[in-house]
């Protein structure tokens, strides 16, 4: 069975001191191996003796195994050489102090439109031979801006809460944007093995004609009649008589300031 000598473990060091702490790198001889075994750099990992990851310096108080990286040593098939990194836990941590991000950028993407871009409806005379006027309203391939407001923070304590605020509209003003202008499209949490604190993501697309959708009445050749409404409030479930609209939330809403996010835009 593989040996480790420890006589190496305060000899052919690397010690660093800085804002983060102690971060410690030392080698560690390993022999025995048996050369008839498969891998030997796994056989110098399981020696007996060799630090295990998470322990503790025997010298150096408050530094822990982070790494472990065995190598071959020299051309010999029974011994290895296995480099440890020792750190000090807080190095390892997010930082809640580390200044967070906060990005804004913008997109224009192809939608269809029934609408001028100064919002009024897209009307089409048709004047029908030995008949009277006929309109319709026309349908465009039109372009439309949207805005994306993205979020990278610490958090210390579990935040998987915010999950829930996941496919919501705003429910009411935020970020300078009115109710329904707002998207929680993404939330992405990150944690990795040893280090406390969570990296999170946001990402949150803003539509300044708000995210409700409407639906219209269509006559039986799939056309919109030309007395809807001119203009349509995405506030109102249904248009002034003849009615020929009704608007719908594609999700549910919550209150986006009780995500406490960091300030930004």
């Amino acid at each position: 069975m593989a040996i480790a000598d420890l006589s190496e473990l305060i000899q052919n060091t690397e010690l660093v001191e800085d804002e983060n702490g102690i971060s410690y790198k030392t080698r560690v001889h390993v022999r025995e191996i048996d050369p008839g075994q498969p891998c030997p750099l796994f056989q110098a990992l399981n020696a007996t003796g060799l630090p295990v990851w998470g322990q503790g310096h025997p010298i150096i108080p408050g530094i822990k195994v982070r790494s472990r990286i065995p190598r071959p040593f020299s051309q010999s098939r029974t011994e290895s050489q296995v480099e440890l990194v020792y750190r000090s836990p807080d190095a390892q941590q997010f930082d809640p102090n580390d200044r967070p991000i906060v990005r804004f950028r913008g997109f224009s993407r192809e939608v269809q439109s029934n609408k001028y871009p100064d919002g009024t409806t897209i009307k089409v005379p048709y004047y029908p031979q030995g008949r009277g006027q006929k309109a319709q309203v026309g349908k465009i391939n039109a372009y439309k801006a949207f805005g994306v407001l993205e979020f990278e923070f610490v958090r210390n304590s579990d935040p998987s809460w915010m999950l829930k605020y996941l496919n919501k509209l705003n429910q009411n003003p935020w970020r300078g944007g009115a109710k329904y202008t707002w998207h929680c499209a993404e939330i992405g949490i990150e944690r990795q093995k040893g280090r406390p604190g969570f990296l999170m993501h946001a990402a949150f697309i803003y539509d300044e004609e708000t995210h409700i959708k409407t639906a219209f009445y269509r006559m039986d050749d799939g056309k919109i009649p030309e007395d809807v409404a001119e203009k349509i409030d995405p506030y109102t479930e249904m248009g002034s008589l003849p009615f020929g609209y009704r608007n719908v939330a594609p999700a549910f809403s919550a209150d986006f300031n009780l995500l406490g996010l960091p300030s930004g835009f």
